[in-house]
């Protein structure tokens, strides 16, 4: 007999909608400030802000990134 075949699947949208909380962010920074690589933190808020996957933001290149307008491009996005 399958084991699953009684499972029932979730139905309709099951995106994530939740965000840090503020003490959450303030225990990540801490976490990430003994990094020794500085760009550490600024990509961790990058991913958090944008949510981008690793594979997007491994991807990106200085110019991708346009800081006088404060944005960035991505050129191969899963979505």
């Amino acid at each position: 007999a399958n084991p699953v075949s009684g499972l029932k699947l979730p139905t309709g949208d099951i995106k994530r909608q939740r965000r840090l909380s503020s003490t959450e962010w303030l225990r990540l920074q801490a976490a990430v400030r003994d990094d020794t690589n500085s760009l550490t933190l600024p990509i961790v808020r990058l991913a958090l802000e944008t949510a981008m996957r690793r594979g997007e933001l491994l991807a990106l290149r200085w110019r991708d990134v346009d800081l006088s307008r404060g944005a960035v491009t991505v050129r191969e996005a899963k979505s």
